[in-house]
């Protein structure tokens, strides 16, 4: 269903990162899971990223999301 890559780097947009955090917090104390929809301005809305944890990524997409990947490298 998906393909993707993963980029490790010691700089991440900073105010992606507070804002994730807050929702993320937001969320759970709702029982749900935060994510961001990010945009940059006079982009189409079918070129916005949508990004949230790993670890809600996971729980969105089970275990067998991991196994999968295994077995394509």
């Amino acid at each position: 269903m998906f393909c993707g890559q993963v980029k490790l780097g010691y700089r991440q947009p900073g105010y992606l990162a507070r804002w994730l955090g807050a929702i993320v917090q937001h969320a759970r104390m709702r029982g749900k899971i935060g994510f961001v929809l990010w945009k940059p301005k006079g982009a189409r809305d079918a070129e916005a990223w949508v990004v949230l944890r790993y670890a809600d990524w996971r729980e969105l997409h089970g275990e067998g999301a991991d196994e999968n990947q295994a077995s394509e490298r």
